[in-house]
Protein backbone atom coordinates (compact mmCIF):
# COMPACT_ATOMS: atom_id res chain seq x y z
CA UNK A 1 0.00 0.00 0.00
CA UNK A 2 1.56 3.35 -0.96
CA UNK A 3 2.43 5.78 1.80
CA UNK A 4 0.29 8.58 0.43
CA UNK A 5 -2.83 6.71 1.56
CA UNK A 6 -3.14 5.24 5.01
CA UNK A 7 -3.49 1.52 5.38
CA UNK A 8 -6.63 -0.26 4.25
CA UNK A 9 -8.64 -1.83 7.05
CA UNK A 10 -11.91 -3.73 7.06
CA UNK A 11 -15.19 -2.85 8.71
CA UNK A 12 -18.04 -5.25 9.23
CA UNK A 13 -21.04 -3.32 7.93
CA UNK A 14 -24.68 -4.36 7.74
CA UNK A 15 -26.06 -4.49 4.22
CA UNK A 16 -29.84 -4.46 3.72
CA UNK A 17 -30.67 -7.25 1.29
CA UNK A 18 -34.27 -7.95 2.33
CA UNK A 19 -37.31 -6.01 1.14
CA UNK A 20 -38.34 -5.77 4.78
CA UNK A 21 -36.02 -3.01 6.10
CA UNK A 22 -36.56 -4.13 9.68
CA UNK A 23 -34.92 -7.48 8.95
CA UNK A 24 -31.24 -6.92 8.34
CA UNK A 25 -28.82 -9.48 7.04
CA UNK A 26 -25.29 -9.16 8.33
CA UNK A 27 -22.89 -9.52 5.42
CA UNK A 28 -19.19 -8.84 5.64
CA UNK A 29 -18.23 -6.12 3.18
CA UNK A 30 -14.80 -4.51 2.88
CA UNK A 31 -14.91 -0.73 3.06
CA UNK A 32 -12.17 1.84 3.21
CA UNK A 33 -11.15 3.26 6.55
CA UNK A 34 -8.56 6.03 6.30
CA UNK A 35 -6.33 7.05 9.20
CA UNK A 36 -5.51 10.08 7.05
CA UNK A 37 -5.98 10.80 3.36
CA UNK A 38 -2.28 11.56 2.96
CA UNK A 39 0.60 9.92 4.75
CA UNK A 40 4.19 11.11 4.36
CA UNK A 41 7.45 10.12 5.98
CA UNK A 42 10.35 12.46 6.78
CA UNK A 43 13.89 11.25 7.28
CA UNK A 44 17.36 12.65 6.66
CA UNK A 45 16.04 15.97 5.19
CA UNK A 46 13.88 14.08 2.69
CA UNK A 47 10.17 13.42 2.30
CA UNK A 48 8.88 10.02 1.18
CA UNK A 49 5.49 10.18 -0.49
CA UNK A 50 4.07 7.13 -2.23
CA UNK A 51 6.97 5.57 -4.12
CA UNK A 52 8.90 8.86 -4.50
CA UNK A 53 11.62 10.34 -2.28
CA UNK A 54 12.51 14.02 -2.63
CA UNK A 55 14.10 16.81 -0.57
CA UNK A 56 11.81 18.14 2.17
CA UNK A 57 9.87 21.12 0.86
CA UNK A 58 9.45 19.75 -2.67
CA UNK A 59 5.61 19.79 -2.63
CA UNK A 60 5.68 23.58 -2.84
CA UNK A 61 7.52 23.53 -6.16
CA UNK A 62 5.03 21.50 -8.20
CA UNK A 63 2.16 23.55 -6.78
CA UNK A 64 3.67 26.99 -7.52
CA UNK A 65 4.79 25.98 -11.02
CA UNK A 66 1.27 25.25 -12.29
CA UNK A 67 0.88 26.93 -15.70
CA UNK A 68 -2.76 27.91 -15.21
CA UNK A 69 -3.74 27.93 -11.57
CA UNK A 70 -7.12 29.57 -12.26
CA UNK A 71 -8.12 26.76 -14.60
CA UNK A 72 -6.99 24.17 -12.06
CA UNK A 73 -8.91 25.94 -9.30
CA UNK A 74 -12.11 26.06 -11.38
CA UNK A 75 -11.78 22.38 -12.24
CA UNK A 76 -11.66 21.34 -8.57
CA UNK A 77 -14.41 23.85 -7.77
CA UNK A 78 -16.76 22.18 -10.28
CA UNK A 79 -16.03 18.75 -8.80
CA UNK A 80 -16.84 19.93 -5.27
CA UNK A 81 -19.74 22.25 -6.09
CA UNK A 82 -22.79 20.10 -6.77
CA UNK A 83 -23.08 16.51 -5.54
CA UNK A 84 -20.53 16.92 -2.74
CA UNK A 85 -22.34 19.91 -1.21
CA UNK A 86 -25.68 18.17 -1.53
CA UNK A 87 -24.62 14.98 0.21
CA UNK A 88 -22.86 16.89 2.99
CA UNK A 89 -26.13 18.74 3.65
CA UNK A 90 -28.12 15.48 3.53
CA UNK A 91 -25.82 13.79 6.05
CA UNK A 92 -25.99 16.83 8.33
CA UNK A 93 -29.81 16.54 8.32
CA UNK A 94 -29.86 12.77 8.84
CA UNK A 95 -30.83 11.70 5.32
CA UNK A 96 -29.11 10.00 2.36
CA UNK A 97 -30.20 9.76 -1.27
CA UNK A 98 -28.50 6.73 -2.87
CA UNK A 99 -28.08 8.38 -6.28
CA UNK A 100 -26.62 11.56 -4.80
CA UNK A 101 -24.35 9.49 -2.57
CA UNK A 102 -22.80 7.55 -5.47
CA UNK A 103 -22.43 10.76 -7.55
CA UNK A 104 -20.62 12.50 -4.70
CA UNK A 105 -18.22 9.56 -4.40
CA UNK A 106 -17.50 9.71 -8.13
CA UNK A 107 -16.76 13.46 -7.90
CA UNK A 108 -14.45 12.92 -4.90
CA UNK A 109 -12.66 10.08 -6.72
CA UNK A 110 -12.12 12.20 -9.84
CA UNK A 111 -10.78 15.05 -7.71
CA UNK A 112 -8.35 12.69 -5.99
CA UNK A 113 -7.19 11.26 -9.32
CA UNK A 114 -6.31 14.78 -10.53
CA UNK A 115 -3.95 15.39 -7.62
CA UNK A 116 -1.17 13.98 -9.83
CA UNK A 117 -0.93 17.55 -11.19
CA UNK A 118 -0.15 18.93 -7.73
CA UNK A 119 1.71 16.17 -5.89
CA UNK A 120 4.30 13.53 -6.84
CA UNK A 121 1.70 10.74 -7.06
CA UNK A 122 2.01 8.16 -9.82
CA UNK A 123 -1.05 7.63 -12.01
CA UNK A 124 -1.29 4.04 -10.82
CA UNK A 125 -1.36 5.09 -7.14
CA UNK A 126 -3.86 7.86 -7.89
CA UNK A 127 -6.19 5.45 -9.68
CA UNK A 128 -5.94 3.00 -6.78
CA UNK A 129 -6.82 5.74 -4.30
CA UNK A 130 -9.73 6.92 -6.46
CA UNK A 131 -11.09 3.37 -6.65
CA UNK A 132 -10.90 3.05 -2.86
CA UNK A 133 -13.04 6.19 -2.58
CA UNK A 134 -15.58 4.79 -5.09
CA UNK A 135 -15.73 1.58 -3.06
CA UNK A 136 -16.57 3.63 0.01
CA UNK A 137 -19.38 5.47 -1.80
CA UNK A 138 -21.16 2.36 -3.06
CA UNK A 139 -24.94 1.89 -3.13
CA UNK A 140 -24.75 -0.70 -0.34
CA UNK A 141 -23.09 1.76 2.05
CA UNK A 142 -25.72 4.35 1.17
CA UNK A 143 -28.37 1.82 2.24
CA UNK A 144 -26.49 1.22 5.50
CA UNK A 145 -26.55 4.93 6.27
CA UNK A 146 -30.25 5.13 5.43
CA UNK A 147 -31.00 2.34 7.89
CA UNK A 148 -28.75 3.96 10.47
CA UNK A 149 -30.62 7.27 10.25
CA UNK A 150 -33.99 5.47 10.29
CA UNK A 151 -33.13 3.63 13.51
CA UNK A 152 -31.87 6.82 15.12
CA UNK A 153 -35.16 8.50 14.19
CA UNK A 154 -37.12 5.63 15.75
CA UNK A 155 -35.16 5.98 18.96
CA UNK A 156 -35.76 9.73 19.06
CA UNK A 157 -39.56 9.13 18.84
CA UNK A 158 -39.68 6.90 21.90
CA UNK A 159 -41.67 8.42 24.75
CA UNK A 160 -40.13 8.83 28.20
CA UNK A 161 -42.43 6.04 29.41
CA UNK A 162 -41.14 3.67 26.71
CA UNK A 163 -37.57 4.51 27.62
CA UNK A 164 -38.36 3.89 31.27
CA UNK A 165 -39.86 0.53 30.32
CA UNK A 166 -36.81 -1.59 29.86
CA UNK A 167 -38.52 -4.19 27.67
CA UNK A 168 -40.05 -1.64 25.29
CA UNK A 169 -36.80 0.24 24.98
CA UNK A 170 -34.76 -2.91 24.31
CA UNK A 171 -37.10 -3.79 21.43
CA UNK A 172 -36.05 -0.68 19.49
CA UNK A 173 -32.38 -0.64 20.30
CA UNK A 174 -30.24 -1.84 17.35
CA UNK A 175 -27.33 -4.06 18.11
CA UNK A 176 -24.31 -2.05 19.19
CA UNK A 177 -22.08 -3.40 16.42
CA UNK A 178 -24.34 -1.99 13.72
CA UNK A 179 -24.57 1.39 15.43
CA UNK A 180 -20.78 1.68 15.93
CA UNK A 181 -19.91 0.53 12.41
CA UNK A 182 -22.48 2.73 10.74
CA UNK A 183 -21.23 5.76 12.69
CA UNK A 184 -17.65 4.98 11.63
CA UNK A 185 -18.83 4.73 8.02
CA UNK A 186 -20.58 8.11 8.31
CA UNK A 187 -17.42 9.73 9.69
CA UNK A 188 -15.29 8.34 6.85
CA UNK A 189 -17.76 9.60 4.25
CA UNK A 190 -17.86 13.06 5.84
CA UNK A 191 -14.07 13.23 5.87
CA UNK A 192 -13.81 12.46 2.16
CA UNK A 193 -16.55 14.97 1.31
CA UNK A 194 -14.96 17.65 3.47
CA UNK A 195 -11.57 17.08 1.82
CA UNK A 196 -13.07 17.43 -1.66
CA UNK A 197 -15.09 20.46 -0.64
CA UNK A 198 -12.01 22.23 0.74
CA UNK A 199 -9.72 21.51 -2.22
CA UNK A 200 -10.39 24.74 -4.21
CA UNK A 201 -9.99 27.04 -1.18
CA UNK A 202 -6.93 25.09 0.02
CA UNK A 203 -5.21 25.46 -3.36
CA UNK A 204 -5.97 29.18 -3.57
CA UNK A 205 -5.00 29.92 0.03
CA UNK A 206 -1.72 28.01 0.17
CA UNK A 207 -0.60 29.33 -3.25
CA UNK A 208 -1.21 32.95 -2.19
CA UNK A 209 0.75 32.48 1.02
CA UNK A 210 3.65 30.73 -0.68
CA UNK A 211 3.77 33.43 -3.39
CA UNK A 212 3.99 36.00 -0.60
CA UNK A 213 6.91 34.15 0.99
CA UNK A 214 8.80 33.89 -2.31
CA UNK A 215 8.25 37.62 -2.95
CA UNK A 216 9.34 38.62 0.57
CA UNK A 217 12.58 36.60 0.46
CA UNK A 218 13.40 37.91 -3.05
CA UNK A 219 12.92 41.54 -1.94
CA UNK A 220 15.00 41.04 1.20
CA UNK A 221 17.82 39.43 -0.80
CA UNK A 222 17.83 42.33 -3.27
CA UNK A 223 17.81 44.85 -0.43
CA UNK A 224 20.84 43.30 1.24
CA UNK A 225 22.79 43.34 -2.01
CA UNK A 226 21.93 46.99 -2.66
CA UNK A 227 22.48 48.34 0.85
CA UNK A 228 25.98 46.94 1.25
CA UNK A 229 27.54 46.35 4.66
CA UNK A 230 27.17 48.24 7.95
CA UNK A 231 30.72 48.39 9.24
CA UNK A 232 29.85 49.53 12.76
CA UNK A 233 29.05 45.91 13.60
CA UNK A 234 30.56 42.58 12.56
CA UNK A 235 29.59 41.96 8.95
CA UNK A 236 26.06 40.42 8.95
CA UNK A 237 26.57 38.15 5.97
CA UNK A 238 24.38 35.07 5.54
CA UNK A 239 26.25 32.25 3.81
CA UNK A 240 23.04 30.30 3.34
CA UNK A 241 19.52 31.14 4.43
CA UNK A 242 18.58 28.72 7.18
CA UNK A 243 15.68 28.25 9.58
CA UNK A 244 16.74 31.22 11.72
CA UNK A 245 16.57 33.68 8.81
CA UNK A 246 13.65 32.15 6.92
CA UNK A 247 11.22 31.45 9.75
CA UNK A 248 10.19 35.11 10.34
CA UNK A 249 9.27 35.49 6.65
CA UNK A 250 7.38 32.19 6.70
CA UNK A 251 5.45 33.16 9.83
CA UNK A 252 4.60 36.48 8.22
CA UNK A 253 3.15 34.69 5.18
CA UNK A 254 1.25 32.09 7.25
CA UNK A 255 0.30 34.42 10.10
CA UNK A 256 -2.72 33.27 12.10
CA UNK A 257 -3.36 30.17 9.97
CA UNK A 258 -3.35 26.92 11.96
CA UNK A 259 -2.66 23.63 10.21
CA UNK A 260 -3.17 20.27 11.85
CA UNK A 261 -2.12 16.65 11.51
CA UNK A 262 -4.22 13.53 12.09
CA UNK A 263 -1.42 11.35 13.42
CA UNK A 264 2.33 11.64 13.91
CA UNK A 265 4.62 8.71 14.74
CA UNK A 266 8.37 8.94 15.37
CA UNK A 267 10.55 5.88 15.01
CA UNK A 268 14.03 4.64 14.06
CA UNK A 269 14.43 3.32 10.53
CA UNK A 270 17.52 1.57 9.18
CA UNK A 271 18.99 3.02 6.02
CA UNK A 272 20.21 1.01 3.04
CA UNK A 273 23.66 0.68 4.58
CA UNK A 274 22.14 -0.47 7.86
CA UNK A 275 22.75 2.74 9.79
CA UNK A 276 19.88 3.92 12.02
CA UNK A 277 17.97 7.03 10.87
CA UNK A 278 15.37 8.98 12.87
CA UNK A 279 12.11 9.23 10.91
CA UNK A 280 8.57 10.42 11.48
CA UNK A 281 5.36 9.52 9.69
CA UNK A 282 2.54 12.08 9.53
CA UNK A 283 -1.07 11.74 8.33
CA UNK A 284 -3.20 14.59 6.97
CA UNK A 285 -6.81 15.10 5.93
CA UNK A 286 -6.36 18.41 4.07
CA UNK A 287 -4.19 19.43 1.14
CA UNK A 288 -3.43 22.77 2.85
CA UNK A 289 -2.09 21.00 5.94
CA UNK A 290 0.07 18.68 3.84
CA UNK A 291 1.65 21.50 1.79
CA UNK A 292 2.12 23.86 4.76
CA UNK A 293 3.73 21.16 6.91
CA UNK A 294 6.10 20.13 4.11
CA UNK A 295 7.02 23.79 3.56
CA UNK A 296 7.99 24.25 7.21
CA UNK A 297 9.79 20.89 7.29
CA UNK A 298 11.84 22.15 4.34
CA UNK A 299 12.66 25.40 6.16
CA UNK A 300 13.87 23.35 9.13
CA UNK A 301 16.40 21.74 6.76
CA UNK A 302 17.35 25.05 5.09
CA UNK A 303 15.30 24.29 1.96
CA UNK A 304 13.17 27.10 0.59
CA UNK A 305 11.52 28.08 -2.71
CA UNK A 306 13.09 30.73 -4.96
CA UNK A 307 12.07 32.06 -8.37
CA UNK A 308 14.51 31.50 -11.25
CA UNK A 309 15.82 34.74 -12.78
CA UNK A 310 15.68 33.25 -16.30
CA UNK A 311 12.49 31.19 -16.71
CA UNK A 312 10.52 32.59 -13.77
CA UNK A 313 9.73 29.13 -12.38
CA UNK A 314 10.15 28.33 -8.71
CA UNK A 315 12.89 25.93 -7.67
CA UNK A 316 13.99 24.52 -4.32
CA UNK A 317 17.14 26.02 -2.81
CA UNK A 318 18.99 23.27 -0.96
CA UNK A 319 22.73 23.86 -0.80
CA UNK A 320 23.73 26.79 -3.02
CA UNK A 321 24.96 30.04 -1.49
CA UNK A 322 23.31 32.49 -3.87
CA UNK A 323 21.93 30.37 -6.67
CA UNK A 324 19.79 32.49 -9.00
CA UNK A 325 18.95 30.03 -11.75
CA UNK A 326 17.33 26.60 -11.81
CA UNK A 327 18.45 23.46 -13.62
CA UNK A 328 15.30 23.19 -15.75
CA UNK A 329 15.62 23.46 -19.55
CA UNK A 330 15.45 27.09 -20.68
CA UNK A 331 12.84 28.02 -23.27
CA UNK A 332 15.50 29.65 -25.51
CA UNK A 333 17.98 27.71 -27.63
CA UNK A 334 21.65 28.65 -27.82
CA UNK A 335 23.33 27.57 -31.06
CA UNK A 336 20.51 25.12 -31.65
CA UNK A 337 20.86 23.47 -28.24
CA UNK A 338 18.46 23.60 -25.32
CA UNK A 339 20.39 24.52 -22.19
CA UNK A 340 19.40 24.64 -18.56
CA UNK A 341 18.65 28.07 -17.15
CA UNK A 342 21.98 28.07 -15.31
CA UNK A 343 23.96 27.23 -18.47
CA UNK A 344 21.93 29.72 -20.48
CA UNK A 345 22.71 32.46 -17.95
CA UNK A 346 26.41 31.56 -18.17
CA UNK A 347 26.27 31.74 -21.98
CA UNK A 348 24.65 35.18 -21.76
CA UNK A 349 27.28 36.50 -19.37
CA UNK A 350 25.15 36.17 -16.21
CA UNK A 351 26.86 33.25 -14.55
CA UNK A 352 27.35 33.29 -10.83
CA UNK A 353 30.97 34.40 -10.57
CA UNK A 354 33.14 35.14 -7.61
CA UNK A 355 30.90 38.03 -6.56
CA UNK A 356 28.38 35.43 -5.41
CA UNK A 357 30.99 33.97 -3.07
CA UNK A 358 30.37 35.46 0.41
CA UNK A 359 34.09 35.59 1.18
CA UNK A 360 34.85 37.51 -2.01
CA UNK A 361 31.82 39.78 -1.52
CA UNK A 362 33.16 40.93 1.86
CA UNK A 363 36.66 41.40 0.46
CA UNK A 364 35.50 43.37 -2.61
CA UNK A 365 33.32 45.73 -0.59
CA UNK A 366 36.10 46.51 1.87
CA UNK A 367 38.57 47.13 -0.93
CA UNK A 368 36.03 49.39 -2.63
CA UNK A 369 35.62 51.29 0.65
CA UNK A 370 39.40 51.76 0.87
CA UNK A 371 39.69 52.85 -2.80
CA UNK A 372 36.92 55.44 -2.28
CA UNK A 373 38.64 56.86 0.79
CA UNK A 374 41.92 57.13 -1.11
CA UNK A 375 40.25 58.85 -4.09
CA UNK A 376 38.82 61.43 -1.66
CA UNK A 377 42.34 61.97 -0.32
CA UNK A 378 41.35 60.66 3.10
CA UNK A 379 44.07 57.99 2.85
CA UNK A 380 47.53 58.01 1.37
CA UNK A 381 48.68 55.58 -1.32
CA UNK A 382 50.80 53.68 1.23
CA UNK A 383 47.81 53.42 3.57
CA UNK A 384 45.69 52.06 0.73
CA UNK A 385 48.30 49.46 -0.18
CA UNK A 386 48.76 48.33 3.44
CA UNK A 387 45.03 48.02 4.15
CA UNK A 388 44.31 46.17 0.89
CA UNK A 389 47.23 43.79 1.54
CA UNK A 390 45.85 43.03 5.02
CA UNK A 391 42.37 42.37 3.55
CA UNK A 392 43.91 40.02 0.97
CA UNK A 393 45.76 38.13 3.71
CA UNK A 394 42.52 37.63 5.63
CA UNK A 395 40.82 36.38 2.48
CA UNK A 396 43.59 33.85 1.85
CA UNK A 397 43.53 32.77 5.48
CA UNK A 398 39.82 31.91 5.45
CA UNK A 399 40.40 29.95 2.23
CA UNK A 400 43.35 27.91 3.49
CA UNK A 401 42.83 27.60 7.26
CA UNK A 402 39.87 25.36 8.13
CA UNK A 403 39.99 26.46 11.79
CA UNK A 404 39.46 30.10 10.75
CA UNK A 405 35.67 30.44 10.50
CA UNK A 406 33.69 32.75 8.27
CA UNK A 407 32.36 34.55 11.39
CA UNK A 408 35.93 35.23 12.56
CA UNK A 409 36.79 36.43 9.04
CA UNK A 410 33.93 38.93 8.98
CA UNK A 411 34.77 40.13 12.50
CA UNK A 412 38.41 40.73 11.49
CA UNK A 413 37.27 42.53 8.35
CA UNK A 414 35.00 44.76 10.46
CA UNK A 415 37.96 45.51 12.74
CA UNK A 416 39.99 46.43 9.66
CA UNK A 417 37.28 48.88 8.57
CA UNK A 418 37.29 50.43 12.03
CA UNK A 419 41.07 50.88 11.72
CA UNK A 420 40.64 52.51 8.30
CA UNK A 421 38.07 54.92 9.78
CA UNK A 422 40.44 55.93 12.59
CA UNK A 423 43.18 56.64 10.05
CA UNK A 424 40.72 58.67 7.94
CA UNK A 425 39.74 60.77 10.97
CA UNK A 426 43.37 61.31 11.63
Amino acid sequence: MPLFLSRLSYLYVLIIRSSDRRKIRKDVVATVRFEGLFEVEYKDSKVCFGSSEQPAGSFVISLLNQNDRDQLWHRFLLLSDSAVHRVRDELAHGYVNCGHFVSAGDAAARAFAQLTELLPISEEDAKRGAQMIRDLFCIENAAVLQEYFRKRAELSLLSPEAVADGDAFAKFIPDSAFFDEAEELRKEVVRILKFTDQLPSDIEDVCNRLDEFVSITALEADKKEEEGLLWEEPVPQVVHYDKKHLLPYALQAFEGVPFSVIQCHSFIRHDKDGSPVFAKRISFDRLFDLIANDFFEGLHCGHYPRRCAVCGKVFLMCDATRQKYCNSPASIKVRGKILTCKLYAAAMGKKERAKDDPVVRVYDRICQYIYTAKSRKQLTASDEEAFCRHAAQLKEKVRRDSSYSFEAYTADMAALVAKVKRRMNG
